[in-house]
Order: structure tokens, then C-alpha cells, then sequence
């Protein structure tokens, strides 16, 4: 067994010598060709070093070398994909690197890896109460959310008539109707959705 350290091609010859010291010689009929190892070129969208919000986060990777034709990447996360290009979402918190193992047409092979990818998800808090007097204290209901999602929040009465609608996380709903009047202290229901996720109906009591 031999390992060759150097690229090129080469011959290989065995000598054997006999007992009576007679000696031959025989070329292998095929040289040994060997190759470079390659590494793997890789660009990410976003650019790394990357941080993104789930459910949703997409990450799309491309290996652009133009040496390899086998690609396997490995996510992180028990997911794993083929092709020179793929793309996945990460639905869970955490940190994760992605990996890559490449193969040329020579059979060699490259590997390559991520830095650290850290994967957020946006807190969403709701509160029960509030309480429009102008004492800047709970003065407007909104659902609370750090993301940067698709967002809409809707607020109807008993009846389900809709009084107030909004796609701007950072918008409060103040207690009035869609005319701009004043409802009633009470219980008034609230439907939301962040993304492509219908988060369960919910109630908050108005004080007047």
C-alpha cells in the first residue's frame, strides 16, 4: 500500500528476485493518475454569518466551484438535501451548522461547513386586559410580536361584527369601532395570524 502526496501520473513497476537471484520486471499496464482534492465554494441568503426568525426561516445555499458533480447537504437539524442548489427551512430555535460533501468527476472529494447559524423564534405575548383612559398605562390592545412575518389581527364583538383590523404589529387597537367610535367596556374577541400560522381565537376584557 502506498499513499501519494504529490498530483501527477505515475507508473508502477514491481521487481521480484528469485531464490537463485534471477530477477524480472512488470509494468502495470495502467498508470496511476492522482488528482488534486477540491474545496467546495459555497455562497448563502441570506450571506453568512446568518441569523434567521422560524417558523419560516429559509436559508438557500449554492456550491459554485464548477469541479463537483454530487452534492449532500446536511442541515443541522436531521434534514439533508441533494443538488448543487437546495434551500430549507428551519422551524425550530436553536443553533445549527450546515455541512456540505461534494464528489468530483475524478471521484475526490470535498467538504465543506457553515459557521454557526442561529435560528430565532419571535416572541408573541397577548395581553388579557386593558384599559383606554389615558393614563398611559394599557391604554390600547395589541398582540405583541418581534417577528417580521405577515401579521394581521383582527378584534370583533360578541355578534362577530368586526371592529377593528391591522397588518402592523405595533398598531393598538384603542376601544372603538371602525368609525372611530367608542365601544363599550366588556369582552371582545381576537383573531390573529403570523405567517402562514393560524394562531387559536382569543378574548380580552375592555375597562372603561
Amino acid at each position: 500500500m502506498h499513499t501519494y502526496q504529490t498530483p501527477g501520473s505515475y507508473a508502477i513497476r514491481l521487481v521480484a528476485i528469485g531464490v537463485g537471484g534471477c530477477k524480472d520486471t512488470v509494468f502495470s499496464p495502467t498508470k496511476v493518475e492522482v488528482y488534486d482534492g477540491f474545496q467546495p465554494i459555497v455562497n448563502t441568503t441570506p450571506a453568512l454569518p446568518l441569523e434567521v426568525r422560524a417558523p419560516g426561516g429559509k436559508v438557500i445555499v449554492s456550491e459554485t466551484s464548477g469541479q463537483a458533480q454530487q452534492w449532500t447537504w446536511y442541515w443541522g437539524d436531521g434534514n439533508q438535501s441533494k443538488g448543487s442548489t437546495a434551500e430549507h427551512e428551519y422551524n425550530q430555535a436553536g443553533t445549527y451548522k450546515i455541512e456540505l460533501y461534494a464528489e468530483d468527476k475524478q471521484g475526490c472529494r470535498g467538504r465543506w461547513e457553515s459557521s454557526p447559524i442561529v435560528v430565532q423564534v419571535p416572541e408573541v405575548f397577548i395581553p388579557n386586559v386593558f384599559s383606554p383612559n389615558g393614563d398611559g398605562v394599557g391604554d390600547g390592545f395589541r398582540v405583541e410580536y418581534s417577528g417580521d412575518e405577515y401579521f394581521n389581527l383582527k378584534i370583533l364583538d360578541r355578534w362577530g361584527v368586526l371592529l377593528f383590523e391591522t397588518h402592523n404589529p405595533q398598531q393598538y387597537w384603542e376601544g372603538k369601532d371602525r368609525n372611530g367610535g367608542e365601544v363599550g367596556a366588556g369582552v371582545y374577541y381576537y383573531q390573529f395570524r403570523i405567517g402562514e400560522k393560524d394562531y387559536p381565537p382569543g378574548n380580552v376584557t375592555l375597562l372603561r
